[in-house]
């Protein structure tokens, strides 16, 4: 997967529709699987959409 096709915190935030800081205890919690580059956290596409259909299926 190219670099440019990971997701930033911001990025990833927006589409949550949280905060920051959530999603970096998300990543540090181990519930949010992601990569480091240098001092950077990305999230790959696909690890975030794994991420929300669990969360959805804890729902129901």
């Amino acid at each position: 997967m190219p670099l440019e096709d990971l997701l930033t915190v911001a990025q990833v935030a927006r589409k949550l529709g949280v905060s920051r800081p959530v999603v970096y205890a998300l990543c540090f919690s181990g519930r949010l699987p992601h990569v480091r580059v240098l001092n950077s956290i990305r999230v790959e596409p696909g690890a975030l959409v794994s991420f929300v259909e669990g969360s959805k299926a804890q729902q129901h």
